[in-house]
């Protein structure tokens, strides 16, 4: 799910050894994630054309039927993402990729992803992901806990008890080298023991971000109940039971997720014209650094033209002198 600490995880697996892509290929840090997202972006697009694809985003998943996959228009998706693991994996011995979205299409990759492929489902406390969903995006509480719902599920649903480990992000913040360690253990991962030290110092970053235990899940009122218990199982370890998305009344549910495709649309519309505006400053920055680079120069040029005048001043004076000595009457012997 996004916002659960699925950045931090990407940048500690890294370290440890597994290959994420090249740089220039993974997406810039933004003011949201100024550590940087660990996402390779030509395997997010992937994700986000097959969610477009049947009518959804990552903000309001679309319903997936059975046959899905053998759906034409996966199967040109299907040829791209296989071209870009080809071209960007195919000689890399340990290697991984990081996107929320995953858990929402994990039978596709689960598809054409060759060799042994093992999953990480990260998992944070709902109520830490509702506030940092209405600190980015303003969503709404309720959205973002339907999504947490929505996307947790799907990942525990699509990626069998065999090939997934969990992994807590408040476990991780308490102790990254444990649960890496743990998590290359379980997975067995062909990579050395990872440095401790570098891992604590590269979780202390997210510290801050650490602000609901599981405790609090329990007594939050505004929380249904079917989240809690699912959140309490994980928390616990426990088996997560049934995990088909209990629909409410059907009536209501309709019109719930008539209001979530709604708000996706408008905060789709908002994200474009964020970028739009960063592209504009990032334009305008060129701009005044181009401004300062011109000014620069002209000033560099008018000092480099008052040197040029001061010595033909200095040429001319000196010929001039020359002339008067030729001109000067000679006193009388």
């Amino acid at each position: 799910m996004h916002r659960s600490g699925t950045s931090l995880l990407a940048r500690l697996l890294g370290l440890a050894g597994v290959d994420l892509g090249a740089e220039s290929d993974l997406a810039p840090a933004a003011p949201d994630n100024p550590r940087g997202f660990w996402e390779h972006v030509g395997l997010r697009e992937v994700n986000d054309e097959l969610l477009r694809a049947f009518g959804g985003s990552w903000i309001d998943p679309p319903e997936l039927s059975d046959g899905w996959l053998r759906d034409p228009r996966v199967a040109t998706i299907r040829a791209r993402a296989r071209e870009i693991l080809a071209r960007d994996f195919a000689d890399r011995a340990l290697w991984g990729f990081k996107d929320p979205r995953t858990s929402l299409v994990a039978d596709f990759w689960r598809e054409i992803l060759p060799g042994r492929a093992v999953w990480i489902v990260a998992v944070r406390n709902p109520l830490a992901v509702a506030g940092s969903l209405h600190r980015r995006n303003g969503m709404p509480p309720v959205l973002a806990e339907d999504l947490w719902s929505a996307y947790t599920r799907a990942a525990l649903r699509l990626a069998p008890a065999g090939e997934r480990v969990l992994l807590h992000y408040e476990r991780l913040l308490q102790d990254p080298a444990g649960e890496i360690e743990r998590l290359i253990a379980q997975l067995r991962l062909p990579v050395a023991a990872p440095d401790a030290a570098a891992l604590r110092r590269e979780a202390q970053q997210d510290l801050r971000h650490h602000q609901h235990g599981p405790e609090d899940v329990a007594r939050a009122p505004g929380l249904r109940r079917a989240t809690q218990d699912l959140y309490q199982r994980l928390w616990q370890g426990q088996d997560p039971g049934p995990l088909a998305d209990r629909a409410d009344e059907p009536g209501f549910r309709r019109a719930f997720l008539e209001l979530r495709a709604a708000y996706g649309q408008l905060l789709e519309q908002q994200d474009a014209l964020r970028n739009a505006a960063h592209a504009r400053e990032e334009e305008a920055e060129r701009h005044r650094l181009d401004l300062a680079a011109a000014r620069a120069e002209l000033h560099q040029l008018r000092h480099e033209q008052q040197l040029l005048r001061r010595r033909a001043e200095h040429r001319l004076g000196e010929s001039l002198r020359l002339i008067l000595r030729q001109f000067r009457p000679r006193s009388p012997t």
